[in-house]
């Protein structure tokens, strides 16, 4: 049997006021002491929603997918095509810098932690 957690369908069920960060704790408590083959994080905005996602998944998922933004390359981009190589940049854009911290925290759990993880940067959304 396959466990797969898409954080998108909690959000368009009860969608948290832009202010405060998205009910964790009652999706936690539902979720219970389950494993996971895949956890995709479509709501994920500042580094304290993946740190928390960190504390519940490491250990507990077969891949943990956090849906980031393109917007981390910065803009003007110095070379084209970007490609994962490409410099990522604090964007003066608040949206755009939050994801990127939140990359960088789940970067570090990748290498310290052993999150086996995976970041998507839609480009055309």
């Amino acid at each position: 049997m396959y466990y797969i957690i898409f954080f998108f369908f909690f959000v368009m069920i009860r969608r948290p006021p832009r202010s405060t960060l998205f009910p964790y704790t009652t999706l936690f408590r539902s979720l219970g002491d389950e494993e996971y083959d895949a956890v995709v994080n479509w709501v994920g905005f500042t580094p304290q929603d993946v740190e928390l996602d960190i504390a519940r998944f490491a250990g507990r998922t077969g891949q943990y997918v956090f849906v980031s933004t393109c917007s981390v390359f910065g803009r003007p981009v110095p070379q084209l095509p970007i490609t994962e190589s490409s410099p990522r940049r604090h964007s003066l854009f608040g949206y755009a810098r939050q994801k990127l911290a939140a990359e960088l925290v789940l970067e570090e759990a990748y290498r310290e932690r052993g999150l086996p993880l995976t970041i998507v940067r839609p480009m055309h959304t």
